[in-house]
């Protein structure tokens, strides 16, 4: 008599063998999942980024020296390249500028730059700023009339990741200069992407 059928060795491989795969499967997709979640949230810091920038190029008037505020020289690309191929640079002052009453992050929902819904993190839903607890901006400018921005998140309640959590646009050998003056300021966070 012929019975066709799984030995119970077969049957046993083939539970271990899908569940092998499922289990790669598993970890594939919930890698997946939360690269995009970092993505999604970098996303979400470039866009308050972005709002930063508009604001300042609407209100730079309203802006004014910081009386005590960080100041200093740094070395500046001048675009050009030297006869040997290295690249030309000179010395450019910075100052700290602040505007009255102070400038946070709630002055671009102030001026409909962003609205409140922007400050939900997309990474796990949490709301990153409530009414007492919206970040300083600090604004510096060169003698070039070049602005830059810094912000810190890291103290707020959305659980920034750590990749993310300063929102610049400050180059990092400006960065490095004020870090001197300012332990406040995180060099390390700052991207070699922001250049001059």
């Amino acid at each position: 008599m012929n019975n066709k059928g799984f030995t119970l060795i077969e049957l046993l491989v083939t539970i271990v063998l899908i569940s092998v795969l499922g289990g790669i499967a598993t970890i594939s997709v919930i890698s997946v999942i939360n690269t995009s979640k970092n993505k999604s949230e970098k996303i979400f810091v470039d866009k308050i980024g972005t709002a930063i920038e508009s604001y300042l190029s609407l209100n730079s008037s309203s802006f004014t020296k910081k009386d005590g505020g960080l100041s200093g020289n740094f070395n500046k690309s001048t675009g050009r390249t030297n006869e040997d191929g290295s690249s030309n640079t000179r010395d450019v002052k910075y100052y700290e500028y602040e505007r009255g009453g102070g400038f946070n992050l709630s002055n671009l929902i102030d001026s409909k730059l962003i609205s409140t819904d922007s400050f939900i993190n997309p990474k796990n839903k949490k709301t990153c700023f409530n009414d007492s607890n919206y970040p300083n901006i600090r604004i510096f400018r060169d003698e070039d009339y070049v602005t830059y921005y810094y912000v810190s998140l890291e103290n707020n309640s959305c659980e920034i990741n750590e990749s993310n959590q300063v929102i610049t646009n400050i180059p990092k050998s400006l960065c490095d200069v004020l870090m001197g003056n300012d332990s406040n300021i995180k060099c390390n966070k700052v991207s070699d992407d922001n250049e001059e």
